[in-house]
C-alpha cells in the first residue's frame, strides 16, 4: 500500500501491508550525511511506533558517537570495502611495478592528501569529497598539478579497486560451476 509518517514520531514510518498488518521502518541519517531507511518490523511480530522510536534515538545516538550501529552492521559488514585497504594493495603492487621515488612520491600524496577518505567506504566517497580535497589544497596554494594527480590518484585507486572486486566475482563464479 503506502507508506505513511508516524503522527506521534519523528521518523518512524508506517507501512499498510495486504494483509492487513503494519510494517514499521526508520529513517534517519548515516555519518556520510546520507538518508538511510531501516525496516524494524511487523506489527504481528509485536513490534509498536514506541518501539521504533527508541530503536531510531538508539541509532542515532551511536552514530553521534561514532559508533556503527548494531543492525546495520550485520548488513553492512559483506559490502564495504575501505579506501585504505584498496590502497594498500595498490601501493604494493606499486611498490614492485615502479621505481623507488616514484613510489614514494605517490605513497605520500596518498598519505597527505587523502587521509580524510581512508577509513570510508569507497563506493560512498562523492564529487563533494573530492571537491572539499581540492579546495582544501588551493587555499594552501599547491600547484594545479598536483591537484589533479592527487585526484587523479583517487580515481586510479577506485578503479583498482573495482578491478579486485571483478576479479574475486569472477573467481567465485568459477569455483560455483566447476
Amino acid at each position: 500500500m503506502s507508506r505513511v509518517k508516524s503522527k506521534k514520531y519523528d521518523g518512524v514510518y508506517l507501512n499498510h501491508l495486504q494483509n492487513g498488518d503494519i510494517s514499521y521502518s526508520i529513517i534517519y541519517k548515516d555519518i556520510h550525511n546520507k538518508t538511510q531507511r531501516l525496516t524494524i518490523g511487523k506489527k504481528s511480530q509485536g513490534i509498536t511506533e514506541q518501539y521504533c522510536n527508541n530503536k531510531r534515538n538508539e541509532t542515532i545516538n551511536q552514530i553521534t558517537l561514532g559508533e556503527q550501529p548494531t543492525a546495520i552492521k550485520k548488513r553492512a559488514k559483506k559490502n564495504i570495502i575501505y579506501l585504505d585497504d584498496v590502497a594498500q594493495k595498490y601501493l604494493a603492487y606499486l611498490e614492485k611495478k615502479t621505481t623507488p621515488r616514484s613510489y614514494q612520491d605517490i605513497k605520500s600524496k596518498y598519505k597527505n592528501h587523502l587521509k580524510t577518505l581512508q577509513q570510508r567506504d569507497i563506493l560512498s566517497v562523492t564529487k563533494d569529497d573530492l571537491l572539499k580535497i581540492q579546495h582544501h589544497m588551493e587555499k594552501i596554494k599547491y600547484s594545479p598539478k598536483t591537484i589533479n594527480n592527487v585526484i587523479d590518484l583517487f580515481g586510479t585507486i577506485f578503479n583498482y579497486g573495482l578491478w579486485i572486486k571483478r576479479r574475486i566475482i569472477q573467481s567465485t563464479k568459477s569455483n560455483y560451476q566447476s
